[in-house]
């Protein structure tokens, strides 16, 4: 998947400006997606647990003009802990693209950050559809999984935005647990996309 495709696939939920969080950023396609979509007067939290990562990310992010600055947090969105410097920020949303299936208690996770979020604020998901564990995604969690783990956490009906196929593992779905209406666009099929 390129940047293109990232944005493409996110952007019915996200609005100029704000701070989001990119939670399990790693070298952070979805945090400069982010950056992209909110603007200069955005903002955009990565989380990840790998430094080298972030470094990564945080190279690219100081190349991206006119973009949404990226500030990079080591560690671990599993535990509210993992994050202290971001107690007290509310977030205009959040986004778990290719991280919760690493999770085991993803279901707690998003309910978590859920609360972490201002009044009315998205929480988007980007994962491969799939129901078999592999040692690359130990935890799937297809879209139908998702719908599940939400009605049990309490939280909104998740929505399809899009989907791409994946190089790894059938499709990649994203999908948005709304705080707000969605504004849809045309054309969310798409073209070939990796990750």
């Amino acid at each position: 998947m390129n940047l293109a495709d990232a944005v493409h696939l996110i952007r019915p939920a996200v609005r100029d400006g704000g701070m989001w969080a990119d939670l399990g950023a790693g070298r952070g396609l979805f945090s400069r997606a982010l950056a992209e979509i909110l603007g200069p007067t955005g903002r955009v939290v990565a989380v990840d647990r790998d430094r080298w990562a972030l470094g990564v990310l945080a190279m690219r992010a100081r190349l991206q003009i006119g973009r949404a600055p990226i500030d990079v947090v080591t560690g671990d969105f599993r535990g509210l802990g993992g994050v202290a410097s971001l107690e007290g920020r509310g977030f205009d949303g959040a986004l778990f693209a290719n991280a919760l299936h690493f999770v085991a208690e993803a279901g707690t996770v998003l309910r978590r950050w859920t609360e972490r979020l201002r009044e009315g604020a998205d929480l988007i998901v980007v994962e491969y559809d799939v129901e078999t564990a592999n040692p690359w995604v130990p935890h799937p969690i297809s879209l139908e999984r998702l719908h599940t783990m939400a009605a049990e956490a309490g939280l909104p009906t998740p929505e399809e935005l899009g989907r791409r196929p994946s190089a790894y593992h059938g499709e990649i779905y994203c999908a948005v647990l709304p705080g707000r209406p969605i504004r849809r666009t045309t054309g969310q099929g798409g073209g070939a996309a990796g990750g």
